[in-house]
Formats: C-alpha cells, structure tokens, sequence
C-alpha cells in the first residue's frame, strides 16, 4: 500500500475551507483565528518542505486551541496526523486520528442540526484520513468503512472538496484491491463533482482526470486511457502562457512534459498504434524541455535523462515509420545532449552505443566508429574493463564492414588477456579471423579462425560454436582447402539447424548456405553450389535482410543463371 501513503500526501492539504462556528466571545473568536493562521502557515511550511517549522506550528496551533469548544481543534489535529504519516510514524499518527474522529463525531453531533458544516466537513475528514490509514497498513474492511462513511457525510452536506478528495483516494484504493466496477463508479462521480465548483479553476480535475487515466490504463482500455491523458494535458496547457506570461510553476511544466512523453509512449505502443499522434506527443515535449532548459529552472539527473530520453523515443517512432534521417537525427540530439548535461558516465556510454547500433545497421558504420569511440572513452573513465571490451569489438565490427584499417580487436583482445578471459580471448580471435577473412587476407586469418576454434570445439552448445566453425570454414574456402571448407561449414549447418527457428539461428544457416554454395561453386559443382546459394536466400528473405538478399541475387545472376 505504499502508493496510497503517496497519494494521500499528495491530497493531504487541501484548500483551506471556512467552517461556521458557533457564537462566541470575542476572546474565543481571537484565539480559534489564531489557531486557524497557525494551521494555514503550518500547512504552507508543509508545500514548502519546511517540516520541523510546521511541525511547530501546527503544535503551538493545538496547544493554543486547547481551552476553546469548537471543531477547528480537530482540524488541527488532522494536519498534525498528516505531519506524523510524511515522517512514516503511522503509530502516532494513527493515536491521532482515533482521537480526532471521536471528538469530531462529538462536534457533529452537537452542531450539524443547526446547519454547522463545518463540523461535517470536519468530521468526514477525519474518517477518510483515518480509513485510509487503516488501509494502508492493511486493515482493509475497517478502512473502506470509514472512508464510506466519511464520502457520505460529505455528500449529504454538499461538502463537495471532502467528497472529490474522499473518493479519488477511495477510487485508487480499490484500483490497487482490484474492485475495478467500484473504482470506476467513484472516481466518476469525482469527475463529475469537481465539474460543479464555480470558482473557475480548472486545475481542480487534475486529480480525477489523473486518476481515471490510471484506471484506464490498468484495466487496457486504452482509448478511455487516452481520452483522460489528453484531458490532463489540456488541463495544464490552459496554465501555460495564457497572456504571455508562464503561469505553470517548473514542477508543474515538467509534469506537461512528462505528460506528453507518456501519451507518445501509448499512442505508439502497438496496442494503440497511432505513430503520427506519438510524433506530435513527442515533438511537443521536446520543445517545451527546451523552453525549460532555457529558463534555468531547478532540474535533476532524472529530468535530464528525460529530455535525453525524449529523443530517442522519437527515434525509435520515426525509424517504425521508415524515416531514417529523421530518426538518426534524434539519434545525434539525444547524443549531443547526453554529454551537455552531463548525466551519468554509465548513462551516456549506453547512449552512444545505441546511436552507434542504429548507425552501423543503417549502413553508416564508419561514422558509427565514433560513436562506440565515445562510449570506449567513458567506460575507461570508469576503468570498467568488460565494457571497454565490448566498445572496441563493436569499433572493429563497424571498421571491418567500412573497410577501414584498425586495431581494435587486437586492443580488445589485450584486455581480454590482462583479465584471463579465455573465452573473450577466443570470440576476440574468430573476430579478427573474420575481418580478415573479408578483406582477402586468409592466410592473416587461418590463426586466429584455429585459435578460436580450438577453444570453443570444447563447448559445443555455445551459440558460438557454429559461428566459429563457419568463420574457420569461410578461411579454408578462401585458401583452396574445399573439403576442409565443407567440413566446418557443415558442422555449423549441423548446430545451427538445432535452432533454425530463432532469428540467429535463420541468419547462421543463410550463411552457412551461402559459403556452402560458394565451396561448390569452386569445385565445379553448379547444381549444388546454386541449390545452396538459392537456399541461402531464402532464409534472410524470411529476415527481410535487403542487403543479403542484394547480394545473393548478384551471386545467383553471375554464377547459376545461364
């Protein structure tokens, strides 16, 4: 039940209500405004963080009301509980309340007859505080009837701010115990409530817009989900530069943002799937965090890495939607902006490495190198040798597909032996038997491909086995050693078949077929070669993999077409 400490902290304070009192002296009538200036600059200390001031405060406001007869002591003490459940003393609080409805049932008794409100308000706010403190420490049926009866109070003396506080919490309570028709039923009439105030704020239907989009969100209906969510976000655009002038405090312009954010996440879940809605989610979260960084406003690791995160997000959108540019261009800004706002080194290493991925599978692989280069630089300022590790072998698989000369796997490789990884040592070695194997040099490659070999023929079940037996077998082809070929080659067809429904396990046999192919091409043998090569084609065809299939087509043109 810690969402409901949560959330009852959150509506814990709500605006001051004027509570008629019954005649009395002018001394009494001193001492309860007293009392009632200390509760409201109590409450102020609590919205400002300021907790032992308030805790003061509210303290000097029930030593102050101590001799007077009237419902504002009771007041008094609520806000004292609230004081005590922020500071998680549940016990002490709990003494409070207990007392606080007692003395509150007694002013209600003694004064609703004759039209006293206030002491209803008062009254029905006690229940709910206490009610949803029982049910936070889970003593659920004394809790809900209290809260019950606390709403019922409200409604029947129009106490219309007890009734929407009361049935939010009441609602998100049966949210979290799965009573989804109750739920509904009273946060709707939250919502319905909170329509009727006159005063013109409309920042009173954050809490039941924000709350039905929970529940909506919990039970999957994501069209209701995103009917409240776009609420919430036009009930806050209406604070946002009305006449020129912000009137959205920082918390509240990051709460848009993030707002935002989320109905970019929804709309471009696959459950919803409205990509060009999310675009527009996201584009204007962007630019209202620009705004924000422009202002200077207070901000933390976890706001920055949402405005790093807002680009990438988008990314992802616009790479779904076939826009490459675009998306290597949020790509580059989530980048750029990782590094000005100096997140986490761990953060932003992770963030070149994915620009680098999104590069290199976009066919830009050399300007991916510098990428992976930038996440290699912070994980040495972190002395974080595997990742070192991992930076430069993607440097070398980048390097090796823009054909450009390099050591990195060779600097891998040396870390890989200062830490006696033998098995990193041998991914290290088929590697760099393979870039060379790709640039013609197979007599360079045949070490590294036996090295690599000799060490993972031990292990059999690793998914690395067949791509070693493939990448030595790809050596021995390139040297004019055919059987020798085809005997590797075959034993990664072999392994990779135990698998050929996985994503890796298609990839390795359109390989291995292709090499296989090739093999018999050279023999002489046409018929077989092209079989194999045709079947190579098949399989990365299933994998929608362009640039194979372009290449298969090619070989199948010049060598089995005649």
């Amino acid at each position: 039940m810690k969402k409901l400490l949560i959330l009852l902290l959150l509506v814990a304070f709500i605006p001051s209500i004027s509570i008629a009192a019954p005649k009395l002296d002018s001394e009494q009538t001193s001492i309860i405004k007293s009392g009632e200036q200390l509760i409201e600059d109590a409450r102020k200390d609590w919205k400002d963080k300021n907790f032992g001031s308030g805790m003061e405060k509210i303290e000097k406001a029930i030593t102050t009301l101590q001799g007077t007869d009237h419902h504002i002591k009771v007041k008094a003490q609520i806000v004292l509980a609230e004081f005590y459940t922020g500071q998680m003393k549940l016990d002490k609080a709990e003494e409070i309340l207990v007392k606080a409805e007692l003395d509150a049932r007694k002013y209600y008794n003694k004064l609703s007859s004759f039209g006293d409100n206030g002491a209803a308000v008062t009254y029905s706010l006690a229940l709910i505080r206490l009610g949803s403190l029982y049910v936070s420490t889970n003593r659920l049926e004394d809790g809900l009837a209290k809260m019950e009866e606390g709403i019922k109070i409200s409604q029947k003396h129009n106490d219309r701010i007890g009734l929407v506080t009361g049935a939010v919490v009441l609602g998100n309570i049966y949210i979290e115990l799965e009573r989804y028709e109750d739920a509904e039923k009273i946060l709707l009439l939250a919502e319905k409530e909170t329509k009727k105030f006159e005063d013109g704020d409309e920042f009173r239907m954050i809490l039941p817009y924000q709350s039905l989009y929970g529940f909506y969100t919990v039970t999957k209906d994501w069209k209701k989900a995103l009917e409240y969510l776009e609420k919430l976000i036009t009930t806050y655009e209406l604070k946002k530069n009305p006449v020129g002038e912000e009137h959205l405090t920082f918390v509240m312009y990051a709460q848009l943002i993030e707002l935002h954010r989320t109905a970019g996440l929804l709309y471009s879940a696959k459950e919803v799937d409205n990509k060009e809605a999310a675009i527009s989610h996201y584009k204007e979260a962007i630019e209202l965090s620009e705004h924000y960084r422009k202002q200077n406003w207070a901000t933390g690791q976890v706001l920055h890495a949402m405005f790093v995160q807002l680009h990438l997000e988008i990314s992802d959108v616009y790479t779904a939607l076939n826009k490459p540019t675009l998306s290597e261009e949020n790509l580059r800004k989530a980048s750029e902006l990782a590094d000005e706002l100096k997140l986490p080194a761990k953060n932003i290493a992770s963030i070149h490495r994915e620009v680098g991925i999104a590069l290199d599978l976009g066919g830009k692989s050399k300007e991916a190198i510098s990428y992976f280069a930038k996440e290699y630089d912070y994980y040495k300022s972190l002395n974080d040798k595997d990742s070192m590790m991992g930076s430069l072998l993607s440097m070398g698989i980048a390097a090796s597909k823009a054909g450009v000369e390099n050591d990195y796997y060779e600097q891998a490789k040396k870390i890989a032996v200062e830490m006696d990884d033998k098995k990193s040592v041998a991914e290290i070695d088929n590697n760099i038997a393979y870039g060379y194997a790709r640039n013609g040099k197979f007599q360079k490659a045949l070490p590294y491909a036996e090295s690599s070999y000799s060490y993972y023929s031990q292990y059999k079940d690793s998914s690395m086995y067949p791509v070693v037996s493939d990448t030595i077998g790809y050596v021995h082809y390139g040297l004019g050693n055919y059987e020798e070929a085809k005997k590797y080659i075959l034993e990664a067809v072999e392994q990779n078949s135990i698998n050929s429904d996985s994503t890796r396990g298609k990839d390795g046999l359109g390989n291995n077929y292709q090499h296989l192919g090739l093999v018999y091409l050279k023999q002489g043998d046409k018929k077989i070669g092209c079989e194999n090569l045709s079947k190579s084609k098949e399989y990365f065809v299933t994998l929608a993999n362009d640039k194979k299939i372009s290449e298969l087509e090619e070989l199948l043109s010049s060598s089995c077409i005649n």
